[in-house]
């Protein structure tokens, strides 16, 4: 097991890498069944996306980068769900990157979605 301090100061802890696989292929059998999030309205897939990051946050593919990856791949989700997700907003100060990093790690370490979710409904846009 790997433990790792983020810089919000919450101490995470990630299962072994052997578990990865199934935790991936789990999850994604979840969004699919869920038809991937289309068809549902800007505060619908917020709820529904800020739940997926929070799943796939301690999965921990990587070493390192996983929250960077995470941001990457995110979009690509709202996108084909037929939403613009933009990041660049919750980037522009230290203190609404820290706000970020607060409400990824109280979703992915207590399951409480509610300030990532409203994080994401202010950066999506309907395509």
């Amino acid at each position: 097991m790997m433990a790792k301090t983020r810089p919000s100061g919450s101490v995470v802890a990630y299962g072994p890498s052997h578990n990865v696989p199934a935790a991936l292929a789990n999850t994604f059998a979840a969004l699919n069944a869920e038809n991937c999030l289309v068809g549902l309205d800007i505060e619908a897939i917020a709820k529904r996306l800020a739940y997926y990051y929070s799943e796939l946050d301690p999965i921990h593919a990587f070493r390192d980068g996983n929250s960077r990856t995470l941001r990457a791949f995110t979009p690509d989700i709202a996108q084909s769900a037929g939403h613009r997700l933009d990041w660049a907003p919750t980037a522009q100060t230290a203190e609404l990157r820290q706000r970020l990093y607060h409400a990824r790690d109280l979703a992915a370490m207590r399951g409480e979605t509610s300030e990532l979710t409203q994080i994401l409904g202010t950066n999506l846009h309907r395509l």
